[in-house]
């Protein structure tokens, strides 16, 4: 088996945007090996050891002020699955979105990501329908005739990609946190990670959590990783992100900044963008209130802003993935889009941080998500903050 080498031509990766387009795709000649032609799962496959147990986590409501009333909304509790890290020796680790494979050469299930039809959706489907090759496309290696000849990685590595690994907010929520997982299990300083890590931000993550340049590995859609041992960790429960969050604040020696109350502004993106910006942002410096884009800072100091805030106002978006680093008792107004319906998404890490969140509700237009909000609306929400 041929061992991986980043510097081999094959594996060298052109990045547009949140995109990667692997050499090996213009390379049809390379070889490869049959596909797994079924499914096992990660309780017949592997070792387990549990880190965390379940935990249940209590229903609580958060204020909307919309439309210069107020209302309360259900945040539904759950019970937290247990966090557990899978042992896999001799499997291997396919793809970008990181899909296992056993060593008798089962996909894993657990890993796979087919879309809303589920596991067996794609065998309903003729090859001239598009969603045949959706799925195939997406992690059913099942659904494949081929996937990439194995290259093998000494030593121990977790896979830490998941089907959402280009977006900020699952990254560093959902990808991220798995490398402590990983380092309960071995020393870091003996680990391999598979992970995205060709954005600055996510650079500088994986250096504060203690790892090394030279350790990281950029999964894509032509590789096939087969390490002596193999780690997977299912989604990060409360307990994992408190431990990502403090081993962040630790490492990087955070200095506390003056400013305690920010607004964090979305003025440079694409959609959703607040159309009376200006106005709101004379209101709260009026309130004593600092605005900020985050696009133009690095992540170190966007920590340091927020688990220095006392009063956080922010729209919806993966800024507010922060949350994680904010300190308990931390006022957090988000400004959500009327039409949306993941109202609950960030009031559930305020519940588990030990914030005060609320919202408040903003008209929406069909083209690009321009959002208004109340000036009233607004006002009430931080005077019912305080």
């Amino acid at each position: 088996m041929k061992e991986y080498d980043p510097l081999d031509f094959a594996n060298r990766l052109i990045r547009h945007k949140k995109y990667l387009i692997p050499a090996a795709s213009l390379m049809p000649w390379l070889p490869r090996e049959a596909a797994p032609k079924t499914f096992g799962t990660l309780e017949e496959t592997c070792k387990k050891m549990v880190l965390a147990g379940s935990a249940e986590v209590p229903e609580t409501t958060v204020k909307a002020f919309f439309d210069r009333g107020v209302r309360e909304w259900k945040v539904t509790g759950v019970l937290e699955h247990e966090q557990s890290l899978y042992v896999l020796p001799g499997g291997g680790c396919v793809g970008r979105n990181g899909c296992l494979v056993s060593s008798d050469h089962c996909a894993i299930r657990e890993t796979a990501f087919m879309g809303k039809y589920g596991v067996e959706g794609v065998k309903s489907f003729s090859m001239l329908d598009p969603r045949h090759w959706i799925h195939r496309q997406r992690g059913n290696l099942t659904a494949r005739r081929s996937i990439p000849r194995p290259q093998r990685v000494p030593g121990t590595a977790i896979s830490m990609n998941n089907c959402s690994c280009h977006n900020f907010f699952h990254w560093l929520t959902e990808v991220a946190p798995r490398a402590l997982a990983a380092m309960q299990f071995e020393s870091k300083g003996a680990m391999t990670f598979i992970v995205d890590h060709q954005s600055a931000y996510q650079r500088e993550i994986l250096q504060l959590l203690g790892t090394k340049p030279s350790q990281w590995i950029q999964p894509h859609s032509h590789l096939h990783l087969q390490p002596d041992q193999l780690l997977w960790c299912n989604e990060p429960t409360s307990h994992l992100l408190g431990e990502f969050a403090a081993r962040i604040q630790r490492n990087g020696k955070l200095a506390k900044r003056s400013s305690k109350k920010i607004y964090i502004s979305r003025k440079k993106a694409s959609h959703r963008n607040l159309i009376n910006e200006q106005e709101i942002e004379m209101r709260l410096r009026s309130e004593g209130f600092e605005s900020y884009d985050f696009e133009a800072l690095p992540i170190q100091s966007q920590i340091e802003l927020v688990s220095s805030a006392e009063s956080i106002v922010a729209l919806h978006g993966a800024a507010l993935a922060h949350l994680l680093f904010a300190s308990p008792g931390t006022k957090v107004i988000e400004i959500f889009p009327v039409s949306r319906q993941n109202y609950d998404l960030y009031p559930r890490i305020s519940r588990m941080r030990g914030l005060r969140h609320c919202l408040v509700l903003a008209s929406q237009s069909k083209h690009r998500q321009q959002l208004q909000v109340q000036c009233t609306d607004l006002f009430n929400a931080l005077q019912d903050a305080l």
